[in-house]
């Protein structure tokens, strides 16, 4: 009971007297608000997003190329219009999904390359 009441006056302590002090010394530049710095890139699985935002100079286009980037990938169960189902893979189905990996592959090294 001693160790947990020590382990826990020792973690109020850091936070309350020295909340910096596991900080990393960049956290302390000042931002810029117009200005995004180069070593700032968004996960892996945003860069796609990122360069549909970042290639089209619109804000309302990019959000709209956002929104139907999205909705091809939903629709891809509905555009198989036959009535029988089975877990084969069809020449349709593959086609597709390589090409959208290929494509998001591609967004992202690209993309990665300019952060």
């Amino acid at each position: 009971m001693l160790g947990v009441v020590f382990v826990v006056m020792l973690l109020l302590m850091v936070t309350c007297y020295a909340p910096n002090m596991f900080s990393h010394p960049d956290n302390n530049i000042l931002a810029s608000p117009t200005v995004t710095p180069r070593h700032i890139v968004p996960e892996w699985y945003f860069l796609i997003f990122y360069a549909i935002l970042k290639s089209i100079p619109d804000k309302l286009g990019g959000a709209i190329f956002m929104g139907l980037s999205m909705l091809c990938l939903f629709l891809f169960p509905v555009v198989d219009s036959r009535r029988e189902t089975s877990n084969k893979l069809t020449l349709w189905y593959a086609v597709s999904f390589f090409c959208v990996y290929a494509c998001s592959l591609f967004i992202r090294v690209v993309w990665r390359s300019y952060a």
